[in-house]
């Protein structure tokens, strides 16, 4: 792997490399992107400097297993979330999802791989985006499958839980919901000090027994769930559609990346460790089969040993360059 520090060479002569590398795939880039390309829209990470496990050596996501084991998990899951939903809600893409969106548009791109939640490449035009973890703009029935916006589900909860939205902090100024988490932790025990972090994460002093959540209006079905070889029965539990950790990915969702992988001529990560195995597995799939890998990212990544080329430096001036090259 050859790795270039960004002081090493000009932020122009990065981005014609860039360029060079895409043009050299002759339309058959595949793009696998991470938390790093959502951080400038001001959407919270886990590994970056400021990420969620940097910052609270605590943080633990929420399991699959808790959240369908436990009606009480699920109060605190939808408490959490409802507090914090307007980050995702009124995030908007930034400089480097417009810009593969250009980039895509002009013919260069196989298609785009992301780990985010956040559906931002989507907003910014993207045509082939497949989201490897979900999007946290739906909800889904765990019995019978019935999806509806995540938006008129927050509208549900606000209007089942009237003394919470008290707890939703406004920006003075543009009157948003702000910053919760994306997944909210597991760890947070009702009665917690209430305290607002300074990336917007609120611990609330409020129990989260009190809480309600609306079933999936639809069935009313019973379903069974085997959770960790206990069986649990759950109905019609609505959950975000997102894959939990302790969750698999979708097998469609999985063929189809696997799928833009055969058809790519080499691939670009940005914003990525790339530690957790289903992105990885992308980088690991294309090194073997001899396509080169380029990665712009801060710090080291899982897959340093396969990649072709990594450079160190900030991804949206790069990127933003690059669209204009191209």
């Amino acid at each position: 792997m050859v790795s270039v520090p960004a002081a090493n060479l000009s932020r122009g002569q990065l981005a014609r490399d860039v360029a060079a590398f895409i043009r050299s795939c002759h339309g058959k880039l595949l793009v696998i992107t991470g938390a790093g390309v959502s951080t400038p829209s001001n959407i919270p990470d886990y590994r970056g400097p400021k990420g969620a496990y940097v910052v609270n050596k605590d943080y633990k996501p929420i399991q699959y297993q808790e959240f369908m084991g436990r009606h009480y998990n699920r109060q605190r899951y939808w408490a959490r979330s409802m507090l914090g939903y307007g980050t995702i809600f009124h995030a908007q893409p930034n400089t480097i999802h417009h810009s593969l969106a250009e980039i895509e548009a002009k013919g260069h791109l196989v298609g785009v791989v992301t780990q985010n939640v956040d559906s931002l490449h989507h907003k910014a035009g993207g045509r082939n985006v497949i989201e490897l973890h979900g999007t946290l703009a739906r909800v889904e029935c765990q019995s019978c499958g019935h999806a509806i916006p995540r938006d008129e589900f927050q509208a549900m909860l606000k209007s089942l839980n009237p003394t919470w939205v008290q707890h939703i902090r406004r920006d003075v100024t543009r009157e948003e919901e702000r910053v919760k988490t994306v997944i909210p932790p597991s760890h947070t025990s009702p009665g917690e000090t209430g305290s607002v972090r300074p990336d917007g994460d609120m611990d609330v002093a409020l129990d989260f027994a009190q809480f309600t959540y609306p079933p999936c209006h639809k069935c009313g079905n019973e379903a069974t769930v085997d959770v960790t070889m206990a069986t649990v029965s759950v109905k019609s539990v609505l959950k975000p559609a997102v894959v939990f950790f302790g969750e698999n990915i979708p097998p469609k969702v999985k063929e189809q990346a696997a799928e833009l992988v055969g058809k790519a001529s080499g691939g670009l990560v940005l914003g990525s460790t790339l530690t957790t195995y289903s992105a990885y597995r992308l980088v690991r799939d294309l090194h073997a089969a001899g396509k080169p890998v380029w990665c712009i990212n801060k710090g080291p990544t899982r897959a340093d040993a396969l990649l072709t080329r990594k450079i160190e430096a900030p991804i949206q001036e790069i990127m933003a360059d690059v669209a204009e090259m191209l």
